[in-house]
């Protein structure tokens, strides 16, 4: 059974993904 709790922690782990993976993009594109 999924909780309410495991749905909002995985919610911001993607968060956190994301953002992190806009971060470096961002970074690779201010390198080149």
């Amino acid at each position: 059974m999924i909780t309410s709790k495991q749905v909002n922690l995985a919610g911001w782990v993607f968060i956190g993904l994301a953002a992190i993976n806009t971060i470096v993009f961002a970074a690779i594109q201010i390198i080149k």
